[in-house]
């Protein structure tokens, strides 16, 4: 820099060194390239400055959205002798970093379907499960929403049979949850989303969820244990977790191990080969996220997957 004559220089900034302790102390090397590979980060050339530069930036990225630091991102000021060098400053809007979803897009669908039915030979399993599929990482996107208008069209079901199939959804997850007779703080904020997202009222779901709580007691709990649907499957976890086990709340070794136990394969990054991706928050911009969208892996929301393997979560 003295030679580019830069004499002072003084900046503000963050360590993506110091981060990564923070955010993977597990991990045995913390060079760049190390960190890239571990983040799945593409490099087209170590050791030159544009690559490394953005190499950094990227993995900065990916240790912020780890620490649940997306929140805006503002540029440091710094100081710097007169040297008729540009400083170019970058600034991300944090409006542009919340992705709203909607929740009311099934009930729009509901609502404008006819009310009379013609005869139709529609499958209310085959619909059961392509809601399944739909709702694992709990976002319904418009993609998804047609996938679900086309189905009720090429077979005429009507506005109260879609209804009622949505409550059938819905009843089955309630006695899922029921299976260890407690619906904790976390499935019940994923009943309340639920709820929302399939279209139905707050009442029709209250009702459903005492009559299956009066099922459960009176020993009558229609559920039936699934196998687990991941065994043998890889998965990556991103992003900090809510989940709370026996009082503890789960950091990421504890998840690995739990989904070890299952049968499960850890994997440290995104790629082809994975499977799933486990998120807390289902619209989260990380880089893995992200990836995982445009290889079209499954993302599941963290409170199914835990379910879906049989870990039960305060």
């Amino acid at each position: 820099m003295k030679l580019s004559g830069v004499d002072y220089f003084e900046i503000d900034g963050l360590c993506t060194l110091q981060l990564s302790r923070i955010a993977f102390p597990e991990l045995p090397c913390r060079r760049l390239s190390s960190l890239c590979e571990y983040f799945d980060v593409d490099v087209n050339n170590y050791h030159t400055a544009a690559d490394d530069s953005l190499a950094t930036a990227k993995v900065l990225k990916v240790l912020l959205d780890e620490l649940g630091e997306l929140n805006e991102v503002q540029s440091h000021s710094c100081s710097v002798s007169n040297n008729g060098a540009d400083r170019i400053e970058f600034n991300r809007d944090k409006s542009n970093l919340k992705q709203q979803h909607e929740l009311n897009k099934l009930s729009r669908i509901i609502k404008n379907r006819p009310d009379f039915e013609t005869q139709s030979s529609y499958n209310v399993s085959e619909y059961l499960n392509l809601l399944d599929r739909i709702l694992e990482d709990r976002i319904v996107t418009d993609e998804e929403a047609q996938l679900i208008k086309g189905y009720a069209d090429d077979f005429n079901i009507s506005s109260l049979t879609l209804s009622k199939i949505h409550e059938e959804y819905f009843r089955r997850l309630c006695s899922f949850y029921l299976e260890d007779e407690v619906i904790s703080e976390a499935e019940s904020i994923d009943l309340s989303l639920v709820s929302k997202l399939l279209g139905l009222d707050e009442t029709t779901c209250d009702l459903i969820l005492r009559l299956e709580l009066g099922q459960n007691k009176n020993g009558n709990s229609r559920s039936d244990k699934k196998a687990n649907p991941y065994e043998g499957k890889s998965v990556c976890f991103t992003g900090a977790l809510v989940g709370v086990l026996k009082g503890d709340k789960i950091d990421r070794e504890k998840a690995h191990e739990l989904a070890l136990s299952r049968g499960l394969i850890i994997k440290k990054g995104v790629s082809s080969k994975l499977d799933i991706l486990v998120v807390a928050d289902p619209n989260t911009s990380s880089g893995k996220a992200k990836k995982a969208r445009s290889l079209s892996i499954p993302i599941v929301a963290e409170i199914v997957f835990w379910n879906s393997i049989g870990v039960v979560i305060d």
